[in-house]
């Protein structure tokens, strides 16, 4: 999680456009734009899913589908939240200074593509949980069958 939330602080310090390391990861995407604000939406989605589902799962215990739902819709909703505080920053801000803040470097589906990318962090949150709540379930299983 401190990875994430350093991103921000990254992101404020330099201006979203204008990451250094973001630049130098543009080539391996194979675009000119600064590809860190993709990877902060990304991180966004993946870091703070685990934290939300252990709420959760605390807090309304064994329903497995809403354990992974409530978090998923919480983080997408706040991707959706966000990406539209971008469009009122550039509406009330103009174009010049909203770079700054949006980071949307010319790209007309930047709002979804961020979204997206906040969307495939939960999904490989959620899988990795998963994942690693069955086999600790089949961990169990296979110790008792062994007593």
């Amino acid at each position: 999680m401190f990875l994430y939330f350093s991103m921000p602080v990254v992101q404020a310090h330099y201006g979203v456009g204008f990451v250094p390391i973001g630049v130098k990861l543009a080539p391996l995407f194979d675009t000119t734009r600064n590809v860190f604000d993709r990877f902060t939406h990304f991180f966004f989605g993946f870091f703070l899913f685990f934290p939300i589902f252990e709420m959760i799962r605390q807090s309304i215990g064994k329903r497995k589908f809403l354990n992974y739902m409530i978090p998923a819709a919480l983080l997408l909703g706040l991707a959706a939240v966000y990406e539209i505080s971008e469009w009122l920053v550039f509406v009330f801000s103009g174009p010049r200074l909203s770079f700054l803040f949006i980071g949307a470097q010319d790209d007309f589906y930047d709002t979804p593509k961020d979204m997206f990318m906040t969307f495939v962090g939960v999904i490989l949150a959620m899988v990795s949980v998963g994942v690693t709540r069955f086999a600790s379930e089949l961990k169990k299983v296979s110790v008792k069958q062994s007593i």
